[in-house]
């Protein structure tokens, strides 16, 4: 388990004429599962992504729709994850709440063992800059917080 190294400091920022809270190493908890009739992506198991394509991918009619319609609850779960975001609550509660939006809609968090990220969410918190892992740090009054929300969608084409 990693704990907080940074208790208590704080850092003013010049551009927004302000202290906030510096980000420390809180503890993670174990990744979370995803339901068996959820379809896997090939790196769930080992975090290795499939190479990328050599080519343009041209994409039909049904895969597009299919974007479509990732993209739709993807802004969705966003906007609900971002509606809890509040003084008090963990970014690992925040990570719970948005894994069990995802897969209780039969996709698979796309972030989860992805190059061996262990949660379902982002959550960047002041000074981290981007893919911060959910924790048990608490949200403090002042807190800037980014989230990032992905999904992968499979359906069956007909």
């Amino acid at each position: 388990m990693l704990k907080n190294v940074t208790a208590g400091v704080s850092t003013y920022c010049r551009r927004c004429a302000r202290f906030y809270s510096v980000v420390g190493l809180d503890t993670v908890s174990q990744p979370r599962s995803v339901p068996p009739t959820i379809v896997l992506p090939s790196y769930h198991k080992n975090g290795i992504p499939p190479p990328r394509p050599q080519a343009i991918d041209i994409k039909s009619k049904d895969q597009i729709s299919l974007l479509r319609d990732a993209g739709h609850l993807t802004g969705e779960i966003l906007d609900k994850v971002i509606s809890m975001a509040e003084v008090g609550i963990t970014t690992d509660e925040l990570d719970r709440y948005g894994h069990d939006l995802i897969t209780s809609r039969g996709a698979y968090p796309a972030p989860l063992n992805y190059r061996g990220f262990p949660k379902s969410i982002c959550t960047s918190v002041n000074n981290v800059l981007c893919h911060g892992i959910p924790n048990s740090r608490q949200l403090q009054e002042g807190d800037i917080i980014s989230i990032d929300v992905f999904d992968i969608l499979q359906r069956s084409f007909r």
